[in-house]
């Protein structure tokens, strides 16, 4: 599902403009309430839009591809110290 989030932090880092979502700046109630619109208001491009996070998200943030990559830092860490 596409998220609507304010831009600050990690948040800022997962959710990605227009690709995975809507952000909008933190503290901005307007803001806030132009990208809900946005996004509810286009029934055949939210369709569309939670189709691409859907593969988004299978790409990217599955347990196993989140397994292989905390194995990866794990390893890395030993490899280091």
């Amino acid at each position: 599902t596409p998220v609507i989030a304010a831009a600050i932090g990690a948040v800022a880092e997962v959710v990605e403009n227009e690709v995975t979502g809507y952000l909008f700046s933190p503290g901005d109630a307007e803001g806030l309430a132009k990208q809900v619109n946005r996004l509810v208001s286009d029934t055949r491009g939210l369709r569309d839009f939670r189709t691409r996070v859907r593969q988004i998200f299978e790409q990217r943030y599955t347990a196993d591809i989140n397994y292989q990559l905390l194995t990866h830092i794990y390893a890395e860490a030993m490899r280091v110290r």
